[in-house]
């Protein structure tokens, strides 16, 4: 059954991502807690070990996810799954179709894509951004707990990592005066996590 579940899930993910990995993370989101398969702070810690290691972010989701649910027999299912319709589309665009993608019909159809795809990825940073640093509280939260969430140790961790990730990105800036590399951005901040959360 829980094999079944799996592929159904993944290859609906797999069918409806477009333009990136990124994109499928609130896909995967939606999949994963409808079928309570884990919590959603136990997610957005699998999608950042997902984006520090190495492989498309999708693939490294869906193989965590197919495994815990059902061993090595579900991490693989579940990531082949969900790159099938990729890899087929790809395949029977290179055999038929190769010539009509710089037709001015389809450019016309990939710029009405890009816009929806930069929306759900910039919408899945700037959730996974506030969800990461604070804890949104609903209003019997707030008058239990009160408006002052600095209290809790873990979220003024979480806010001096994004504050000095920030400041590395600005300095580096104006040192170098160019943009930093992806990889030692994954590099330094994972070292700033360790630092700042042991």
């Amino acid at each position: 059954m829980i094999i079944y579940d799996l592929l159904i899930n993944f290859l609906i993910v797999g069918i409806f991502t477009f333009g990136s990995g990124y994109s499928a993370i609130p896909l995967i989101k939606d999949v994963v807690l409808t079928n309570h398969w884990m919590t959603e702070e136990a997610y957005l810690n699998i999608v950042a070990i997902a984006e520090s290691t190495p492989g498309p972010i999708m693939v490294n989701v869906a193989t965590y996810v197919g495994y815990t649910q059902a061993g090595l027999i579900g991490g693989i299912l579940s990531t082949s799954i969900a790159v099938l319709p990729a890899f087929i589309v790809i395949l029977i665009f290179t055999k038929y179709f190769r010539h009509y993608l710089t037709s001015n019909k389809a450019q016309f159809v990939f710029s009405l894509v890009r816009p929806a795809l930069c929306a759900v990825i910039f919408s899945t940073g700037i959730e996974l951004l506030f969800k990461s640093t604070i804890k949104i509280f609903s209003v019997n939260d707030m008058t239990l707990y009160g408006i002052n969430i600095f209290q809790d140790q873990e979220i003024i961790k979480r806010m001096i990592i994004l504050i000095l990730l920030l400041l590395i990105i600005i300095i580096y800036k104006k040192i170098f005066k160019k943009e930093i590399k992806t990889i030692p951005y994954i590099i330094v901040s994972a070292i700033v996590g360790m630092i700042v959360l042991s």
